[in-house]
């Protein structure tokens, strides 16, 4: 005689064994969002504090809030009244986000219109002067036992921000910013550090610092007077 009640709920008689168990799950919630998905959010925070579109206590808060995000579709309630980065454009496609696909509107929460463009400078026992120009949101430095001098006289102005991921192993960069320009700092070291000469209120743009240093690290500095006539800022 079998002892199956056919009155018992499935919780009670165990799991449904005609459950397909490769099926994906319910994704109602959306997308789980990625840490790289969270850092895209982060820039356009920091570049609408730098513009002083946030103050400091919203910055914090929305910082906060983001990193406790699970899923995509969370992340675009942080930024729909901002920018996207380098931009003038919201952060978010035009479209009514009720009027798009599921895919389509997770994508346009990491949309950035016309993004920023990258560059990458590389130092190996020795450097060079490089001249980052206007739009290059994204600057990678690679710095051994050496480092090149980083111009962003031109890159930076109000409004502006310049993301720079440094990896500096018994060298770094010289970073040269106009007078005024903030600088966050995110980086990490060991037996090394950077060295902050420049502490403006964000007239001139921002500068936001990661990477990592080993026996070594970055110096944020002003122009020399030789540099702002290279770059004809002296007249101004």
């Amino acid at each position: 005689m079998s002892d199956e009640n056919p009155d018992r709920s499935p919780s009670e008689s165990g799991p449904d064994p005609d459950r397909d168990v490769t099926r994906p799950p319910d994704v109602s919630r959306g997308i789980r969002a990625s840490d790289a998905d969270r850092e895209r959010i982060g820039d356009i925070l920091r570049e609408a504090y730098a513009a002083g579109r946030l103050d400091h206590e919203e910055l914090e808060e929305r910082t906060a809030a983001l990193w406790r995000c699970k899923y995509v579709a969370e992340l675009g309630p942080l930024v729909d009244d901002l920018p996207a980065v380098g931009t003038g454009h919201p952060s978010t496609s035009p479209v009514p986000v009720n009027d798009r696909a599921p895919a389509q509107r997770e994508a346009s929460v990491l949309r950035e219109p016309g993004g920023a463009r990258e560059q990458t400078t590389i130092a190996v026992l020795g450097g060079d002067y490089k001249v980052i120009r206007p739009g290059a949101g994204i600057v990678r430095s690679i710095n051994v036992m050496g480092g090149d001098d980083i111009d962003l006289l031109a890159a930076l102005a109000p409004g502006e921000s310049v993301v720079i991921e440094s990896i500096s192993v018994m060298g770094g960069a010289d970073i040269i910013v106009p007078e005024g320009t903030r600088v966050i700092t995110e980086t990490w070291s060991f037996l090394g550090g950077d060295e902050v000469k420049v502490h403006g209120d964000g007239s001139a743009g921002t500068l936001v610092l990661k990477g990592f240093s080993m026996m070594g690290g970055n110096t944020v500095r002003r122009a020399k007077p030789k540099e702002l006539r290279q770059t004809g800022r002296d007249k101004g």
